[in-house]
């Protein structure tokens, strides 16, 4: 399996493997994030009923929640393009 990032006009090939279980992916619909000086802490929550399970955790570095936060801009505004506004609450 190939994950490509593109960064700064830069394409990088990284080959990564998973099992399985991790494949199979996880639905989340509420996050948390906080930060210290050194981290960013991104919990993952499915939340239903009032109630709410941590279903993933990720902890990174300033630098690497940055190019994250990039990323994911750019994807959202491809998806808008092809697929119309993304509605928020």
């Amino acid at each position: 399996m190939k994950n490509r990032i593109k960064q700064h006009e830069q394409e990088e090939s990284l080959k990564v493997s998973a099992n399985v279980e991790m494949l199979k992916g996880t639905y989340c619909n509420s996050a948390f994030i906080k930060h210290s000086k050194d981290d960013f802490i991104l919990d993952f929550i499915m939340a239903e009923s009032g109630e709410g399970y941590l279903v993933s955790k990720v902890i990174t570095n300033p630098s690497h929640a940055k190019k994250i936060l990039k990323a994911l801009q750019d994807n959202i505004e491809k998806y808008e393009k092809a697929y119309g506004e993304i509605e928020t609450d």
